[in-house]
């Protein structure tokens, strides 16, 4: 977050020099058309100029994010109209003590005398003319200086939103790796127990799915992203530990591909919908079933996990034991993905149904 900031501090200080740079080169192009002297034309007008982004960063970096950002509008406006004042009366007494323009001043008298010769009367602009163009400029550079701070702070609060969000996450997917490992385990070490006195070989098979599965949680998933095949193999190893307590009344099918190129995911993506299917879909009284399937094709994920809607006596038992809330992966999803994914859950009565796709080429791996 610190280098996100950092960026966008040297690219707001680039933007302001270059503006500077353009408002100091102006008056060049403004000079064939006055009949002042150089020395006293640039000098006004730099001056001014100096007065202005004066008052322009002080709202900038002083008044707005102090008196109007903290709900003091009242004083805001205040002090903006007694910082114009000030800026005005210190630009009308410097001007005409430093560079006056009394060339400009000849000329026009000239002029005028000429035209009140011949019966014309032409009255020069009056000081108020002057005071309310100034003021004019002085409130565009407020608004400006408002806008551009309100803008600023706007993407500020985004982007920390968005940090803290990822932070979020992150505590979720620590909380998801400890829930899964206490009664996951506890369940699989008792039934590979089990096992050992009426298969010793599947035992020893069940020891090494087990082990592979906590090597991937200790060590894998510290990472941002993962093979999608080696979260698939991971898939693998837990649906099958978790076979082990099933009896044959349910029906469990996985179809994951062979080969998945170079395609990552978020690591523990599926998992909640998995764990979700065997936690609701299946019942030690009916027939149940739980269907898996992954496909990887035209630059995009689809995953589908269909299980059965149990007895409305095991929904309620199944329900008190809690579970990972299918909402918490959507969010994830939506911060991972943006708009890059597409998460479709239905159900009717006999069926629960998770269908989400991910376009894998529109994300960064």
């Amino acid at each position: 977050m610190n280098r996100i900031f950092f960026s966008q501090g040297i690219i707001t200080v680039l933007l302001h020099l270059l503006v500077i740079l353009l408002v100091l080169f102006l008056p060049f192009l403004l000079m064939s058309g006055t009949i002042e002297s150089a020395g006293n034309f640039l000098g006004r007008f730099y001056l001014r100029v100096g007065l202005y982004g004066v008052f322009f960063y002080l709202c900038y970096l002083y008044l707005v994010p102090e008196f109007y950002l903290r709900g003091r509008w009242i004083l805001f406006v205040s002090l903006v109209v007694l910082v114009t004042a000030l800026i005005y009366l210190t630009d009308h007494y410097l001007s005409g003590a430093l560079f006056p323009d009394d060339q400009f001043r000849l000329v026009m008298e000239t002029v005028m005398a000429v035209l009140s010769e011949r019966g014309i009367y032409v009255k020069p602009p009056s000081r108020e003319f002057h005071a309310v163009g100034f003021i004019t400029v002085n409130l565009l550079l407020a608004g400006s200086a408002l806008g551009l701070r309100l803008a600023k702070e706007l993407t500020n609060k985004e982007k920390l939103r968005k940090e803290l969000e990822k932070q979020h996450i992150s505590t979720e997917l620590a909380m998801l790796k400890n829930q899964v490992s206490p009664h996951f385990f506890f369940n699989t070490l008792n039934n590979i127990y089990s096992l050992t006195e009426i298969d010793a070989s599947a035992s020893q098979q069940a020891i090494l799915k087990l082990s592979r599965l906590m090597r991937y949680l200790l060590y894998e998933t510290n990472s941002d992203r993962v093979m999608l095949k080696k979260e698939l193999a991971f898939l693998a190893d837990y649906i099958d530990l978790m076979r082990l307590r099933l009896t044959e009344k349910v029906d469990v099918s996985v179809s994951f591909p062979q080969d998945c190129g170079s395609v990552q995911v978020p690591p523990l993506l599926f998992l909640p919908f998995v764990e979700n299917a065997f936690k609701h879909g299946i019942s030690y009284r009916e027939t149940s079933f739980i269907h898996m399937a992954l496909e990887c094709s035209n630059g995009a994920i689809h995953f589908r996990c269909a299980n059965s809607m149990v007895s409305k006596t095991d929904r309620v038992e199944k329900a008190a034991q809690g579970g990972l809330g299918l909402e918490n992966v959507r969010k994830r999803l939506s911060l991972l993905y943006s708009q890059g994914y597409n998460l479709d859950i239905s159900h009717s009565d006999t069926e629960f149904v998770v269908s989400l796709i991910i376009h894998t080429e529109s994300n960064p791996s």
